[in-house]
Parts: C-alpha cells; structure tokens; sequence
C-alpha cells in the first residue's frame, strides 16, 4: 500500500484564489477549474467579534439559508450542479497561521457563454456576491 502522501505534495495544481473583503456579512475567495467555481466563504472579523449565540446563528442557520436561496435562484442550478457544506479548520489563501470555519460551495458546469456579452466570469461572480451580501444584510435588518 502506498501512502497518500509521499513526498509532501499533492497530485493536483495548485488553483490561485480571488480573495474579496469588500462585504460585511462575509469574506470570500474563490477559483475557477475549468467550468467550475469554488468557493469558501468565511465570517468578516467584526462578525467573529459577536457572542457566541449570535455568531452560531448568523453562520449555521441564517447564512446557509441566504446562500442556498441566492445560489440557486442567481445561477439557476439545482443540487448536484451546486454543492455547499460547512468545512471546520480551513486556512485562506493569505492566512497560513489561522484556521476558520468556512462555508464551501462549488458551481459546476457554468458555461461563459450563458453570460451577457462583454461579462466575464468574474463579472458574474461579482454580480452573484453582491446580490449574496444584500439578502443577507436584510435579512440581519429585521
């Protein structure tokens, strides 16, 4: 039996990640492989900074929510084309050091030319967080 890791690297290429901190009801970065996206989402630090009950909330009930609901309805797939689950331990791509929950989800299959034209993936993906961070500030509104 050989082992699963041998010389202290995987079978696979490194994917470079996006790293965006522009909202306040998440951080995310996120990479394309070939036709699909990957993402981790992460809590922004002033959420960190909340009580424990809060924080609990927001991440394992009302995020989990807004993101299903957004991702199904922004990019018009279903489950198995869109998959999220709740990871323990994950390091960001600019943080060797801290290891966070993270929410991940991939996006199969997205075919640029289901776009406008002139968009580009990252243009889309944009599009997809915004409309991600405004469900969630209205729904912490209420």
């Amino acid at each position: 039996m050989q082992p699963l890791l041998n010389e202290g690297t995987l079978p696979v290429e490194a994917q470079p990640f996006t790293l965006v901190d522009d909202y306040t009801t998440f951080s995310v970065e996120y990479t394309f492989k070939g036709l699909d996206v990957h993402f981790h989402f992460f809590l922004t630090p002033e959420l960190e900074g909340k009580k424990p009950t809060e924080k609990n909330w927001y991440w394992n009930e009302s995020f989990p929510t807004a993101l299903d609901k957004i991702a199904r309805s922004f990019f018009g797939f279903e489950y198995p084309r869109i998959q999220a689950s709740l990871i323990q331990g994950v390091l960001r791509s600019d943080d060797a050091v801290h290891p966070q929950d993270s929410w991940w989800m991939i996006v199969q299959q997205l075919e640029a030319d289901a776009f406008p034209i002139g968009d580009t993936l990252d243009d889309k993906i944009g599009r997809f967080l915004e409309q991600l961070d405004q469900a969630l500030e209205s729904s912490s509104s209420k």
